[in-house]
């Protein structure tokens, strides 16, 4: 699942930077739903990154928490990211 996550965020994060600047004609990366976009971004590579030592490091328990916490963080950025999105809709 998290494979899958890590694949579509980055893919809905570019076509929302294309949408706002092709489509709307509006300016990109200058809202609070772009800021923390790129933030729940920056948080789900962090995640991947943890992910793949634990893949390496196999018995890391301080990793394991840190990944499990910084996952929790991404998705629930992403939620709120997609909240604050509604009313950028046309």
């Amino acid at each position: 699942l998290g494979r899958w996550f890590a694949a579509l965020l980055p893919v809905g994060y570019l076509l929302g930077v294309a949408g706002m600047g092709l489509a709307l004609r509006e300016t990109v990366l200058q809202t609070a739903h772009a800021f923390f976009a790129t933030l729940a971004l920056a948080l789900l590579f962090l995640t991947a990154w943890l992910g793949r030592r634990l893949r390496l490091a196999i018995g890391r328990e301080d990793l394991r928490q840190v990944h499990a916490y910084a996952a929790f963080v991404t998705i629930f950025l992403a939620l709120a990211v997609a909240f604050l999105g509604m009313h950028l809709l046309p």
